[in-house]
C-alpha cells in the first residue's frame, strides 16, 4: 500500500473489492474448471486402463473433487497444491479489480501489489494447512 501512495482506507477498500471478486466468481469458476479437467483425465485415464502407477502422476490433475480417503495427507496435499490454480486466478481477478479502481496509478506498480499480496496470502494458507496437522499429530 505504501509503494502506491494509497491511504488505509483506500487500499482496503481496494483490496476488500479485489478479495471479495476473487473468492466468489475466480475460485469457483477455477474449481468447476479444474473439476471438469479431472473429469476428462479420469474418463480418459479409465479408457485407457491406465496402471496404478500412473494414478499418483496423474494426481496434480485430479485434485479438485478427491474420492473418500482416511489419508488427511491426501486432503492437505490437495489443497496445497490446489493453492497454485487458486492464486494464479486471485491474481488475475484481483488485478483487474484495482486496476478499474485506481485508474490513476501505474499499471506496473498495481500489478506488482496484487502479485506479491496474492503470493504472500496463498504462501501463508499453505504453510498453516503444512502446519495444522503437524501440531494435531504431538
Amino acid at each position: 500500500m505504501r509503494e502506491l501512495g494509497l491511504g488505509w482506507k483506500r487500499a482496503l477498500e481496494v483490496s476488500a473489492a479485489a478479495n471479495l471478486m476473487s473468492t466468489f466468481v475466480g475460485i469457483p469458476v477455477a474449481w468447476i474448471l479444474l473439476v471438469g479437467i479431472e473429469i476428462l483425465v479420469g474418463l480418459s485415464a479409465n479408457a485407457l486402463a491406465v496402471e496404478r502407477a500412473w494414478s499418483y502422476a496423474l494426481f496434480p490433475l485430479m485434485l479438485a473433487w478427491l474420492n473418500p480417503t482416511d489419508n488427511v495427507w491426501i486432503i492437505y496435499a490437495a489443497f496445497a497444491l490446489l493453492a497454485i490454480p487458486f492464486c494464479v486466478v486471485s491474481i488475475w481477478i484481483e488485478r483487474k479489480v484495482a486496476m478499474r479502481m485506481l485508474p490513476e496509478l501505474q499499471p506496473e506498480k498495481v500489478r506488482a501489489w496484487v502479485k506479491r499480496a496474492n503470493i504472500w496470502s496463498y504462501v501463508l494458507l499453505v504453510a498453516c494447512s503444512i502446519a495444522y496437522p503437524l501440531l494435531l499429530s504431538k
